[in-house]
C-alpha cells in the first residue's frame, strides 16, 4: 500500500495536466470537482464542457456515480485499500 506521500503525489500527476494524461483526463479529477453535495459553479461546467460532449458528460458523471457507490460499500464493509487480489474470490469459490 502507497504510503501518504506516495499517493498525494501519485494523485498530484493525475490533476496536473501533461504529466501523465491531456487535459482532458484530468479536469474532472480536479480537485475543484469534490461537490458531492453542492452544485457544479458555471465556471467549473463551462470547463469540462469544452472538453466532453453531451453523451460523454452523462456517461462521466455515470461512472462517478458507481464509483462513488462502491466507494460507499467498501467503507461499510470496512476493506482495506489494497488488498483486492484478482482471482482470490474464484479461488476461493472454486475451492468450496
Amino acid at each position: 500500500m502507497p504510503t501518504p506521500g506516495r499517493l498525494a503525489r501519485r494523485l498530484s500527476l493525475l490533476r496536473t495536466p501533461g504529466a501523465v494524461c491531456t487535459a482532458r483526463r484530468a479536469e474532472p479529477c480536479s480537485p475543484r470537482h469534490r461537490h458531492v453535495r453542492t452544485r457544479v459553479p458555471d465556471d467549473v461546467y463551462e470547463r469540462v464542457r469544452e472538453q466532453f460532449s453531451e453523451d460523454e458528460l452523462v456517461h462521466l458523471s455515470l461512472a462517478v456515480v458507481a464509483i462513488n457507490g462502491w466507494n460507499r460499500l467498501n467503507i461499510a464493509a470496512r476493506t482495506v485499500p489494497g488488498d483486492y487480489v484478482a482471482g482470490n474470490v474464484a479461488k476461493a469459490l472454486a475451492a468450496k
